[in-house]
């Protein structure tokens, strides 16, 4: 099934597909000036299903796939000039999902996946110019999850992950000028989760990982001019963390690590020219902390740890 809507200048455009048992569907909108796009698609039974818009001009578009059974499903938004894109897949039993958006100028966008048993889910978002970027995943049961956003020109980036049960989650976020970057990861049940950011300028970036149960975490921010990182980690039960921060120019930095039963916890800072550098770590519980922070021009540097119960703390400077 192939559907292809040419639509310009005001025009509002619904299309609803219901398909059922191995169908291959692929629509593709091309809209302009002022439009109203709504596509919802709902899919059963090892579905593959593409999904395409082109938008210009002042676009209003929104897109939702329901799918069940081993379906395979590819949401592209290309999008231009004071768009408004909201992008919603709910998605079952062993599922492929990728969603990528390509925005510019002003743009609004939300994307929120739901997905549950064995899926494999990659987002990833194009964001230029005074973007506002909204991510959310819902993922459950053996999942893959994979985000990256690229963002330039006073962007505002918002990213949340829900997961539970041996995910695999690897964030990455690329940021340059006057961004805001939020991260937050709630993980559960023998997680892998890794986060990267890149920033450049007048940057602030916070990072928040809850996670429990054998989860490994690994945090790695690059930031660089003016820039304010923070990073909170929450951990329970056999743990093993990884946080690394490189920072440069006038930086604020803040880790703060809450970690309970036989964790094992490494933190890195590597900081340069008139930074700030805050790096406290609550233990408990058989852990083994080692903290080690690279400071360079006019430096202040403060690390605090506290630990209970057959603590192995190494701390340098």
């Amino acid at each position: 099934l192939i559907i292809i809507a040419y639509t310009r200048d005001n025009e509002s455009v619904s299309i609803t597909v219901y398909t059922r048992d191995n169908e291959s569907v692929s629509i593709t909108v091309y809209t302009r000036d002022n439009e109203s796009v709504s596509i919802t698609a709902y899919t059963r039974d090892n579905e593959s299903v593409s999904i395409t818009a082109y938008t210009r001009d002042n676009e209003s578009v929104s897109i939702t796939a329901y799918t069940r059974d081993k379906e395979s499903v590819s949401i592209t938004a290309y999008t231009r000039d004071n768009e408004s894109v909201s992008i919603s897949a709910y998605t079952r039993d062993n599922e492929s999902v990728s969603i990528t958006a390509y925005t510019r100028d002003n743009e609004s966008e939300s994307i929120t996946a739901y997905t549950r048993y064995s899926e494999s889910v990659s987002i990833t978002v194009y964001a230029g110019d005074n973007e506002s970027v909204s991510i959310t995943a819902y993922a459950r049961d053996n999942e893959s999850v994979s985000i990256t956003a690229y963002t330039r020109d006073n962007e505002s980036v918002s990213i949340t992950v829900y997961t539970r049960d041996n995910e695999s989650v690897s964030i990455t976020a690329y940021t340059r000028d006057v961004k805001s970057v939020a991260i937050t990861v709630y993980t559960r049940d023998n997680e892998s989760v890794s986060i990267t950011a890149y920033t450049r300028d007048n940057e602030s970036v916070s990072i928040t990982a809850y996670t429990r149960d054998n989860e490994s975490v690994s945090i790695t921010a690059y930031t660089r001019d003016n820039e304010s990182v923070s990073i909170t980690a929450y951990t329970r039960d056999n743990e093993s963390e990884s946080i690394t921060a490189y920072t440069r120019y006038s930086e604020s930095v803040s880790i703060t690590v809450y970690t309970g039963d036989n964790e094992s916890v490494s933190i890195t800072a590597y900081t340069r020219d008139n930074e700030s550098v805050s790096i406290p770590a609550y233990a408990r519980d058989n852990e083994s902390v080692s903290i080690t922070a690279y400071t360079r021009d006019n430096e202040s540097v403060s690390i605090t740890v506290y630990t209970r119960d057959n603590e192995s703390v190494s701390i340098t400077a």
